[in-house]
């Protein structure tokens, strides 16, 4: 009485289809501008800007509010949230993350598991690596290196060609 119906299979283009998770993510409420290249599985989120030739990419997240400008790159699994910005040739990489008001400018690298947050900033051609902490309104500028487990906050100016690194703490 009943025709049984046979079930259609599901058919693909011939390319290959990768899984959501291997896929870019931007929200409709983020805004990237023309140059902007998001690849990898990057994300860009809630009202966050990559705004001219940046690069977001690997596992990299620009959320919230952030600014990712200039030629800047958020590379690995960087994550750059808040209110903070990353501008002109500055790099984040690994497993940094730069969030609050911070700033990181200039030639400056923030790598490793490295944070930078509240109003600092990281400038010219500084790095901050390993699991340095930036904090307070502090400064790095120059060709200053910040590694190891070393934390940098309250008003502290390091510049020049200084080299702060373990576990050292400094304040001001």
């Amino acid at each position: 009485m009943f025709k049984r119906i046979t079930r259609l299979a599901h058919r693909t283009a011939n390319r290959a289809v990768s899984s959501i998770d291997d896929r870019t993510s931007v929200a409709a409420t983020a805004r990237v501008t023309a140059g902007a290249v998001i690849t990898d599985q990057a994300v860009v989120g809630g009202s966050a800007v990559a705004l001219g030739a940046v690069t977001v990419a690997g596992r990299a997240q620009l959320v919230e509010h952030a600014m990712l400008g200039g030629t800047a790159r958020l590379q690995g699994r960087a994550v750059l949230s808040g209110w903070a910005a990353a501008i002109e040739q500055a790099v984040l990489d690994g497993d940094a993350w730069v969030f609050g008001r911070a700033v990181v400018s200039g030639r400056a690298s923030v790598a490793g598991h490295a944070q930078v947050f509240g109003d600092s900033t990281v400038t010219d051609g500084a790095v901050v690596d390993g699991h340095a902490w930036i904090h307070g309104h502090a400064t790095v500028t120059g060709q200053a290196w910040v590694s190891g487990r070393a934390q940098v906050g309250g008003r502290a100016l390091i510049c020049g060609t200084a080299s702060i690194s373990g576990s050292l703490r400094i304040g001001g």
